[in-house]
């Protein structure tokens, strides 16, 4: 639940990927809300719980230029198309809701958590430029 979408995908894993595990806890420790977490009575029968960390991950924080930037990221790892077709299950009637969205959070805040949490690894900043952020 504390990883990055490349880790999840067993992709390649650097500083970057450190960045997004490290907004995680981020967010719990200023929210107490753990985004990725996935309940027991959240899951239908027979879903690994890994599908749905997967789905919040794309949920939350994939645009269109992240989500291809990573797929770049990923080259021919066997995920890509698990991360694929998840991406392609949101529709109109379950569109996704990404974090810079939400309601009651500092905008300040959110403008970090999403730099941090891009979708596209070479995209996220780096920590120092996390330690300079407004």
């Amino acid at each position: 639940m504390w990883r990055s979408p490349e880790a999840h995908a067993r992709g390649p894993v650097n500083k970057p990927s450190d960045i997004f595990s490290f907004v995680l806890d981020y967010i719990f420790a200023v929210h107490k809300h753990i985004i990725f977490a996935v309940r027991q009575y959240e899951l239908e029968e027979g879903v690994d719980p890994l599908a749905v960390v997967i789905e919040r991950h794309i949920f939350y924080f994939a645009d269109e230029d992240g989500f291809n930037g990573f797929l770049e990221h990923l080259g021919d790892n066997p995920w890509v198309r698990v991360f694929e077709v998840t991406r392609d299950g949101f529709k109109q009637e379950t569109p996704r809701e990404p974090f810079a969205s939400w309601n009651g959070v500092d905008d300040d805040f959110k403008s970090l958590v999403c730099a941090m949490a891009r979708f596209d690894p070479g995209k996220r900043i780096t920590a120092r430029q996390a330690l300079e952020h407004k």
